[in-house]
């Protein structure tokens, strides 16, 4: 099986917007990996990908006016390598 070397990701592009009592949001994930591969050379290799994401929170009493300061953080990020 191919092996991870290293898993580096970011949030990128993000944006929001406001309505009534809800907050719309989305961005990508810039998600690049470093693997081993199963060959007999065993060859490292990377992968890059954007992964996009978005979300709606609700909030009581806001309004199209109202302003944010949103930071996003990235928990329990996964990979999985299929050998096909």
């Amino acid at each position: 099986a191919s092996e991870i070397i290293r898993i580096e990701n970011e949030i990128v592009n993000t944006e929001y917007k406001v309505s009534y009592n809800k907050i719309m949001i989305k961005g990508e994930i810039k998600a690049s990996i470093v693997y081993m591969d199963n060959s007999e050379d065993k060859e490292i290799s990377s992968y890059q990908n954007n992964i996009p994401f978005a979300s709606v929170i609700e909030f009581d009493n806001i309004s199209d006016k109202s302003m944010f300061d949103i930071s996003y953080t990235l928990k329990n990020f996964g990979v999985e390598i299929n050998s096909n």
